[in-house]
């Protein structure tokens, strides 16, 4: 039997979801201490054109980010 390696999971402590959530990406980030955001995505959702849901508000919130899709 193969064994597998344990791996975690955290939150800044909090999670928003429902319909229309992504909008709320601005606001919450602007809470953050470090003013810096990573999108973790992958190239199937930026091909889409869904990522852009997630960069604009975070544009318009002033809040400087990278995007991460591999």
């Amino acid at each position: 039997m193969e064994m597998r390696e344990n791996w975690g999971f955290a939150t800044c402590g909090e999670l928003i979801f429902g319909n229309h959530s992504v909008h709320k990406v601005g606001k919450v980030a602007r809470r953050l201490e470090d003013k810096k955001v990573l999108v973790v995505t992958d190239p199937g959702i930026r091909g889409a054109g869904l990522l852009d849901f997630v960069e604009r508000p975070l544009k318009e919130a002033s809040i400087p980010f990278e995007v991460f899709d591999r």
